[in-house]
């Protein structure tokens, strides 16, 4: 508690204080750095819940990416995120089709299994994380698909097609 009387306690809100203020730091010296107006993070990791309790006055875009996307990159960047969502017997399942698709020199088809929990996984996230975007920022709230469907359908057409524009 005391140390060579420093009072170490910490009182109510001031580690709420310290985090909001670390968030803002940050995300301040991004600004500065880029010379954007606007940032903010994309990280999937928590919920609108904490950012409400740290921002309450924030105004929220959540990026709704496609979920085939999410599965494909979760697969590819095998990451401390990805395990959070995925079993270990399903990175289990991950990795041997990973191995076996370098084996044989061809390129990834993911399991049927892996892709239908990511799915289900995905949708649970992007539908708590709707609810919660309503609940806490009724009027500051804005959900947005990444890509956009127009953004897709050219994608396809262009990869389809080789004649020079």
């Amino acid at each position: 508690r005391a140390c060579d009387g420093i009072d170490l306690e910490v009182r109510e809100g001031e580690l709420l204080a310290l985090t909001k203020l670390a968030i803002q730091f940050y995300l301040q010296r991004e600004a500065q750095e880029t010379g954007c107006r606007i940032v903010g993070d994309k990280s999937p990791s928590y919920r609108l819940e904490q950012i409400h309790l740290l921002f309450p006055r924030a105004a929220v875009v959540h990026m709704i990416r496609d979920g085939r996307d999410v599965a494909v990159s979760m697969a590819h960047h095998r990451s401390e995120e990805t395990e959070k969502y995925v079993s270990r017997e399903m990175a289990g399942v991950l990795d041997s089709a990973i191995e076996a698709s370098r084996d044989r020199g061809t390129s990834l088809r993911l399991p049927d299994a892996y892709v239908t929990h990511m799915a289900g996984t995905w949708r649970d996230e992007v539908t708590a994380c709707r609810e919660e975007g309503r609940r806490y920022f009724p009027s500051r709230y804005l959900e947005v698909r990444y890509p956009p469907p127009a953004w897709r359908r050219w994608s396809g057409f262009s990869a389809g097609t080789t004649e020079r524009m």
